[in-house]
C-alpha cells in the first residue's frame, strides 16, 4: 500500500486493483461496501487520484498508466480522456477542482477539468504550462493547496512554484455565493 495506488474523498474510496493493475476499484466510505461500478484501462496504472470536490456527482478521478500517460475520468460515468503524456506526477487542489501535473519537465496547471467534457477546445484555454529548468526528470508532487505547488526532484530538493491565485479566489466566491464580485474579478 502507498498513496500512488489510493486515493480518498469525501465519499468514495478508490484503489488499483491488487490481482489485474488495469482496474481501479471504488468503495462508499460510510458503509465500506464495493460500489457496483469500476474503471477498466487498456494498460496497467500505477497512480491514481480522486479530486475533492464536495459534489459527489462531479467526482472525477485522475491516473497515470505505465505508458506514462495522464487521463482524466467522471467516477459515475466511463468517459477516460487523455490529458498530458510523460507525466511523472499530478495532484488536485486541496480545496477546489484545479489540477496540476508534472509533464515531460514542465508544471501543467488545468484549472477547469471539466471543460474537456464541454469542450475540447476550450480545455486549452483553461490550461497553463509552466517551463522550468529546476522541475527536471522523475519530480513528484508533494502538496498543492491555494495556488502554491510544492515538488520534490530526483536529487531530494523541495521546490514551491506559483501558479495564477485568481482561479482559486473565483472557486472561493462562487462557493460564497458571492456572485457580483465573481464577476468583478473575472472583468
Amino acid at each position: 500500500m502507498n498513496k500512488k495506488i489510493i486515493s480518498l474523498s469525501q465519499d468514495i474510496l478508490s484503489i488499483i486493483d491488487g490481482t489485474n493493475s488495469k482496474f481501479i476499484r471504488f468503495f462508499d466510505v460510510m458503509s465500506g461496501k464495493q460500489l457496483n461500478f469500476s474503471l477498466e484501462h487498456t494498460l496497467d496504472i500505477i497512480e491514481i487520484g480522486l479530486n475533492k470536490n464536495e459534489v459527489a456527482s462531479e467526482r472525477k478521478i485522475g491516473f497515470i498508466d505505465v505508458n506514462r500517460d495522464f487521463h482524466l475520468s467522471p467516477v459515475h460515468k466511463r468517459d477516460v480522456i487523455k490529458l498530458a503524456s510523460m507525466t511523472d506526477s499530478f495532484l488536485w487542489n486541496e480545496k477546489n477542482d484545479i489540477l496540476v501535473g508534472i509533464s515531460d519537465g514542465r508544471l501543467l496547471a488545468w484549472y477547469y477539468p471539466n471543460a474537456i467534457y464541454v469542450d475540447k477546445d476550450l480545455m486549452d484555454l483553461c490550461k497553463v504550462s509552466k517551463e522550468s529548468s529546476d522541475i527536471g526528470r522523475s519530480a513528484q508532487l508533494l502538496t498543492f493547496s491555494s495556488s502554491q505547488a510544492i515538488l520534490r526532484r530526483k536529487d531530494g530538493g523541495l521546490i514551491t512554484i506559483s501558479i495564477s491565485p485568481y482561479p482559486s479566489i473565483l472557486f472561493d466566491l462562487c462557493d460564497k455565493n458571492k456572485l457580483e464580485t465573481a464577476i468583478k474579478l473575472c472583468r
